[in-house]
């Protein structure tokens, strides 16, 4: 389930409505990606930081940070054939009768 929302992820997230609270949870490792990469004289560009953020603790992050991550998400998502897709309602026709 893991891959299946990292990749969901890494194609719609621009799409994605996330929390303040996850957003923060971000932006702290972005800042701390971003030290350590000077620290060490590392040059590389990061990705969008919800992307870099989801690839950390999708792979190497505690149960903790993935519920965060999940949780985070406010964006109504369904799961069908092993793929992730934004919800959408369905809706009712009406039929015309003669």
């Amino acid at each position: 389930m893991c891959i299946i929302l990292k990749e969901f992820i890494e194609i719609n997230y621009k799409k994605l409505k996330l929390s303040e609270e996850l957003n923060k949870l971000i932006n702290q490792h972005r800042e701390t990606a971003s030290m350590l990469m000077k620290h060490y004289d590392i040059q590389r560009d990061l990705e969008h930081p919800i992307i870099e953020f989801a690839r950390y603790v999708l792979t190497k992050g505690s149960d903790e940070e993935k519920l965060h991550l999940v949780n985070g998400v406010e964006s109504k998502i369904t799961l069908k054939d092993e793929k992730l897709r934004f919800y959408r309602p369905k809706t009712i026709s009406a039929q015309v009768s003669d």
